[in-house]
């Protein structure tokens, strides 16, 4: 992996990734979000982890959350960088905290995620993540990437 030729801070560098990530799943916009990830990208709940190595998984996942936010009732999505270091070369661990609000009341509980975030092609990118979100309201679940079960291509 390259080391990044960086002069911010790592807490700069994870603000502005989550800013580019937060103005996509605002807009509903998963070519802008694609590009704030690596392929395999690693992802985890309280439901599980799950590798994720194409595109359309991707997607898959973000089309999950985009109708989670809808069923919710989701009008204002603020999350927050709370703490980020550098982790190793072009390497960065990063914690952020999800507030989700219908209107001005919270929908849900806030919950954590923690991130792995790596220099790769150029840019900073997340490459794993681990949602502490709740199960409340289905939400760890809608944060889960669906896979088939055990036969499914038999």
């Amino acid at each position: 992996m390259a080391t990044a030729p960086e002069t911010r801070t790592a807490l700069e560098i994870a603000e502005t990734l989550l800013t580019r990530a937060d103005a996509a799943l605002e807009a509903g916009d998963f070519a802008a979000m694609a590009p704030c990830f690596t392929l395999p990208y690693r992802h985890s709940t309280a439901e599980g982890e799950t590798r994720l190595d194409q595109l359309s998984e991707l997607e898959a996942l973000f089309q999950k959350m985009q109708e989670q936010f809808r069923s919710l009732g989701v009008t204002r999505i603020d999350r927050v960088v709370t703490e980020a270091r550098f982790a190793g070369p072009g390497r960065i661990a990063a914690t952020h905290e999800t507030h989700l609000f219908a209107g001005e009341t919270p929908v849900i509980a806030p919950y954590q995620a923690i991130s792995d975030l790596a220099w790769a092609d150029g840019d900073w990118r997340v490459q794993a993540s681990h949602y502490t979100a709740t199960r409340d309201k289905g939400h760890a679940a809608a944060l889960t990437p669906d896979r088939p079960g055990p036969g499914a291509d038999d």
